[in-house]
């Protein structure tokens, strides 16, 4: 809070690990009741290599969807109609040829204008045990490309969390034709 700031319009984050608390789901839903934008990405479970991290996580994510936050969850498999720069220029595959599956690794936040990119996850292990790292890069600038970048790739790379009728947690997938 103190390098970043409390939201004023927006509070995107993006992290492998991400296990809110009771404190930080009061945080978001608190922020989110105050008519500002909350977006969040993690791994789906087949995408994550920490099976623990997610059972913790799944704990609060009814919570933060009642209370207005975008929950998105990286998908285990991503298709591509086309290869990256990097497979490219190694000739790799990313996955390589016999994995098939994909993971979330970044973990990076940006608050109105700001950005912050380290290696922090955001999960009480990060808080409190391990020592971690980041930088605090100020730019509305760098904050709209991750803004934009996040609006363009989500649908392809993650399923959007939402709320049934009933109250159930259902996972949508975007495809090309809706």
């Amino acid at each position: 809070k103190h390098a970043m700031g409390i939201p004023k319009e927006h509070l995107e984050l993006v992290s492998a690990y991400f296990v809110p608390t009771k404190d930080g789901t009061a945080f978001l839903a608190d922020i989110s009741h105050q008519n500002i934008k909350v977006r969040v990405l993690t791994n789906s479970f087949l995408a994550n290599d920490v099976a623990i991290v997610h059972a913790c996580y799944q704990k609060y994510r009814k919570e933060l969807l009642k209370n207005g936050i975008q929950l998105y969850e990286f998908k285990p498999d991503i298709q591509r109609k086309q290869r990256t720069w990097y497979e490219v220029l190694t000739g790799n595959l990313i996955p390589a040829k016999a994995k098939s599956s994909s993971r979330l690794h970044a973990k990076f936040f940006d608050v109105d204008g700001k950005v912050f990119i380290g290696s922090f996850n955001f999960d009480p292990r990060s808080v409190n045990l391990n020592t971690e790292v980041g930088l605090v890069v100020e730019s509305d600038h760098l904050q709209n490309l991750v803004t934009h970048a996040m609006d363009s790739y989500l649908p392809q790379v993650a399923y959007e969390l939402k709320l049934n009728p009933q109250g159930e947690i259902i996972w949508l997938e975007h495809h090309e034709n809706g």
